[in-house]
């Protein structure tokens, strides 16, 4: 038992700045701040991104922690009729699939628009986020209106992750078909799965996922499922709609 104060450092995960700074006594705060852990305070639940120092053994010492959070809640980017980026990656078409567990459609613009990528696509991911934020900005009047930044540089990368792992971290059995509603016909090689959180679609080779994707969000507080399958495959999430990364 110690009675010494740790002040606590909230940093807002998108802003990259302190939002709220916090002093508590060292025995009411955790061993270790785990990784996809949550926090709670003013009726907001957040998702640790990062603890720095996380072992309470080494914050002990410092007197200080970081914690980046970010917070569980996010919008659903649902509606597709104004885009400002796509993919430039397409799919395929087939008139069957080997998945029919269930049938889970998506439009023509809702391809890829939120997605899992390998964290060697960072890098290249931020370049095109730069190009989506600008339009934001800038392309919402004139002769730029229209314009659609289309995604080059984060489609070299395959996933390559097991779908059988990756049905056990999610905790789901059955796995439904891909149907592309322009068409409706089958995406080759697609497939998709369903959580209480969230549907996920992508494709699939011989057992090994290559794209991974959010569909529809039916919690809000999907983001810390998100976060845990970024940490257990190594990946990085991204909403081109949003402009969001983590």
């Amino acid at each position: 038992m110690t009675n010494q104060m740790i002040t606590v450092n909230f940093i807002d995960f998108f802003k990259n700045e302190v939002f709220l700074q916090v002093a508590f006594p060292y025995d009411d705060l955790p061993d270790v701040f785990e990784t996809a852990s949550t926090v709670q305070f003013s009726n907001k639940v957040y998702s640790v991104v990062e603890a720095s120092p996380a072992d309470s053994k080494d914050f002990l010492k410092t007197k200080e922690v970081f914690l980046t959070l970010l917070k569980t809640q996010l919008e659903p980017s649902k509606s597709f009729s104004n885009v400002l980026t796509v993919s430039q990656e397409q799919p395929q078409f087939i008139d069957s699939s080997p998945f029919n567990a269930f049938q889970y459609k998506i439009v023509e613009k809702e391809w890829r628009q939120s997605e899992f990528l390998k964290n060697e696509s960072r890098s290249d991911s931020e370049i095109e986020l730069k190009q989506v934020k600008n339009l934001m900005v800038n392309g919402v009047s004139g002769e730029n209106k229209e314009h659609i930044h289309i995604r080059k540089n984060t489609n070299s990368l395959d996933l390559d992750l097991d779908l059988s792992e990756l049905k056990e971290v999610l905790g789901v059995e059955e796995v439904g078909s891909l149907i592309y509603s322009e068409n409706n016909k089958f995406i080759k090689n697609g497939f998709a799965l369903k959580t209480k959180m969230a549907t996920y679609y992508g494709t699939v080779e011989n057992g090994i996922v290559k794209r991974l994707c959010v569909g529809e969000y039916y919690n809000e507080n999907v983001v810390t499922e998100l976060l845990q399958l970024t940490l257990d495959f190594k990946l990085v999430w991204i909403d081109w709609c949003q402009a969001i990364i983590f």
